[in-house]
């Protein structure tokens, strides 16, 4: 980035988006398993289309979503660590990194590129090592 100019990265990213719309919008909708529409006699027409999903609201929605969230504990567990590493981590680490590469190491942005590009590496070879482990089942006594 520091060759060219911030607006060809930000052109480059929106056409990127651009082109994900474009293509998000030529696949076609498909009725999930088990949301077959009921005829008048009370069975399911197998074969066709169901027409159109009933709409529902963006509350409830949410509320559907929190719920689902609350009662899988995978999912929830992951959330919230996500949420308190953000916080407490990864924003800190952000937001200081500029000054501390600034101030205590006197250098410049080439430097700050290259730490961050360290600590990328370093994130991608621990989770390929991480994912490498054995899984162990959890057992109840």
């Amino acid at each position: 980035m520091a060759t060219l100019s911030p607006a060809h990265a930000v052109t480059g990213v929106a056409a990127c988006h651009l082109l994900a719309f474009c293509i998000l919008n030529l696949l076609r909708r498909e009725s999930l398993p088990g949301t077959e529409s009921v005829t008048a006699e009370g069975g399911t027409e197998g074969g066709a289309d169901p027409g159109p999903p009933a709409r529902t609201s963006v509350l409830h929605d949410l509320r559907e979503g929190v719920s689902y969230t609350v009662k899988t504990p995978w999912l929830l567990w992951t959330l919230l660590w996500a949420c308190i590493s953000v916080l407490f981590l990864i924003g800190p680490i952000e937001v200081l990194l500029p000054f501390v590469v600034r101030d205590q190491l006197g250098g410049d942005a080439r430097m700050f590129g290259f730490l961050l590009a360290i600590a990328g590496v370093g994130g991608a070879a621990a989770s390929l090592a991480t994912a490498s482990f054995r899984c162990r089942a959890a057992t109840s006594p």
